[in-house]
């Protein structure tokens, strides 16, 4: 009878461990998007995501995608980024600073978990 409670609760264990995809996943992410003037008439931002789990510390592998909003305003987003064991993830964007000052919103998601900060950028 032991035996078998222990093969019970080594499954449940191997089975939450391996983590979920899509929709399903727990824990937090959270995003910081700092940015920075390139003195050239560009800013380059950058964005960090770290995701967290209740009960796994090594989160090797999660994959953060980050985004723009609106929609075309860099290069190359969407763009996906697996994270290191700590649940950290990074991305380095560079925008052009224009005539007026304008806004943007940067969000970095993991199942149905999100995050977005909104960067401003100054008029030339």
């Amino acid at each position: 009878m032991r035996l078998k409670r222990l093969v019970v609760v080594m499954l449940m264990l191997l089975m939450s461990a391996c983590g979920s995809g899509g929709k399903d996943k727990v824990g937090s992410i959270v995003l910081t998007a700092t940015p920075a003037s390139n003195g050239d008439g560009t800013y380059s931002v950058s964005a960090s995501a770290t995701y967290t789990h209740p009960t796994i510390t090594n989160l090797v592998g999660v994959e953060i995608t980050f985004n723009t909003s609106p929609a075309g305003l860099v290069a190359g987003f969407p763009t996906t980024i697996s994270t290191n064991s700590a649940g950290n993830a990074g991305v380095l964007l560079t925008v052009n600073q224009l005539a007026t000052a304008y806004s943007f919103v940067v969000t970095a998601s993991t199942g149905s978990l999100q995050d977005s900060k909104t960067v401003s950028i100054p008029a030339l």
